[in-house]
């Protein structure tokens, strides 16, 4: 998921913020998640389980959200003295692309431990892959999306994928005190997320 797009707020004569979206004008102010929080607490997640070999399987390369993320990761790892198992794939944000990827990530050769995906769709799409060529899950390959959208989506709290919360609640309630107290910092205010553990990185920590 990315924010919605980019609009303008020429034509508004009442306060004005934008949640989920950006703008095209430097003294709008515009509510986003925190998109490198996300690659870097997904990164670090994994690092921790003493993961090293980490791909990255993601959506469009012009959106905000894809660069955020990536460069989040690619910090992360950096900091560790490492670098991705292979170039980052790049498609849509789809569980079709996600096993597409996922095929060509095996078919490459690469070795790899773990597998930091930009949405949860593309983190199931991966690990039906995943599961269909023998990996299990999280054991020889570990799995986290960003979104949290199967407790969205279900209601049941479920924690079958880790995946990063990426705070939309808040970040409408930031959005919605601006509005209500009629002033605010304009620019794009970026809300922070979190990181929810679930079963696809829970399991059995390799060796490094």
């Amino acid at each position: 998921m990315s924010p919605a797009g980019t609009f303008s707020t020429a034509l508004f004569s009442v306060p004005v913020a934008y949640a989920f979206g950006l703008t095209d004008r430097e003294d709008d102010s515009c509510y986003v998640p925190d998109s490198r929080m996300a690659g870097r607490l997904a990164g670090e997640h994994l690092l921790s389980l003493g993961r090293r070999h980490i791909a990255h399987i993601t959506g469009e390369a012009a959106d905000t959200a894809t660069t955020g993320r990536e460069r989040g990761l690619l910090s992360s790892l950096a900091e560790a003295g490492l670098a991705p198992a292979t170039g980052t794939l790049r498609g849509d944000w789809s569980r079709v692309w996600g096993a597409a990827a996922c095929h060509r990530l095996i078919d490459s050769g690469a070795r790899f431990d773990a597998v930091f995906c930009g949405n949860d769709q593309i983190a199931l799409g991966a690990e039906s892959v995943l599961l269909a060529s023998g990996r299990r899950v999280p054991d020889d390959v570990a799995l986290v999306g960003v979104d949290d959208w199967e407790n969205v989506i279900s209601g049941q709290h479920t924690r079958h994928l880790t995946t990063v919360d990426m705070g939309l609640a808040a970040l409408g309630a930031a959005a919605a005190a601006q509005v209500a107290d009629g002033r605010g910092a304009p620019g794009t205010h970026a809300q922070p997320c979190t990181l929810v553990v679930g079963a696809t990185t829970a399991g059995q920590r390799p060796g490094a």
